[in-house]
């Protein structure tokens, strides 16, 4: 079966802006998104995870508001759950046609979910494990769910060769992000650097047997570009910063066919 060229009802884009970690900050999602708009307007967003679904007052707000900003600027925003979501309530959420419409133009593209713009075949892969889980409350701030789980994985693969990777975690095997972690990198429990480890593991198997031409993921917190090598293959890496950063750092923009990226200038 061909993916569908249209998600959740809105039509095919020609041009795309791709955001990282937004944490339900909903000032900096609303600033980046009119920074976008301003300087080359797309037809679309997709957000790499750490959206800012969150349960309480404060998460319903924070889309709220954002949905405002969208509806206004008629732009649908496609996002990948990262590892700080409200996984039972985003698992519970009903699915139509292959996704979950959260607000009219806010979408959650659940793991293994695939679509083709302009002859390209995406493939969403949210999830990661939290570093910090310590420091948090499970079933409040955090919940063992938000990895990759195995089926996850068998769903990516299941569906056949990519050209595009959305992702919250990176693959395994990325040396620029490997030696940056070296020197930025915090020291972690053995326990919790095992599950990241796993975590990069979940994915690299996904992209060795999917093999796409571009990757973008998120949950670094650092904007770089690098590669991946696989058997007969090579992945062009590109991982973006959060929220609280700069523009450039956290958005970039993207003509349809995905052949370049567009930076956008600093604030």
């Amino acid at each position: 079966m061909t993916p569908t060229s249209t998600i959740a009802g809105f039509p095919e884009p020609t041009s795309v802006g791709v955001a990282g970690d937004w944490h339900g900050a909903g000032k900096w999602a609303k600033h980046a998104i009119d920074r976008l708009m301003d300087y080359r307007p797309v037809d679309a967003l997709v957000q790499l995870g750490d959206f800012g679904f969150w349960p309480g007052g404060g998460g319903q707000a924070y889309l709220d508001a954002l949905e405002k900003v969208l509806e206004r600027y008629g732009l649908p925003l496609f996002w990948i759950r990262g590892n700080h979501e409200w996984q039972p309530e985003l698992a519970a959420w009903p699915v139509t046609d292959g996704v979950q419409i959260i607000r009219p133009h806010i979408v959650h593209l659940p793991a293994g979910f695939r679509w083709q713009w302009k002859g390209q075949t995406w493939l969403a892969l949210g999830g990661a494990p939290s570093i910090d889980r310590d420091l948090r409350v499970a079933g409040v701030d955090w919940w063992p769910d938000e990895v990759i789980s195995d089926l996850d994985v068998e769903e990516a693969i299941a569906g056949g060769p990519a050209d595009i990777m959305i992702c919250h975690d990176a693959p395994r095997g990325v040396s620029e992000l490997d030696q940056w972690l070296s020197v930025n990198g915090i020291a972690l429990p053995p326990i919790i650097a095992s599950d990241a480890d796993y975590g990069r593991s979940q994915v690299r198997k996904v992209v060795d047997a999917v093999q796409p031409s571009r990757l973008f993921h998120g949950h670094y917190h650092h904007r770089y570009d690098g590669e991946m090598r696989g058997d007969g293959f090579t992945t062009a890496i590109t991982g973006l910063d959060c929220n609280g950063s700069t523009t450039r750092k956290n958005m970039l923009r993207l003509d349809l066919p995905v052949a370049a990226v567009t930076e956008l200038f600093d604030d």
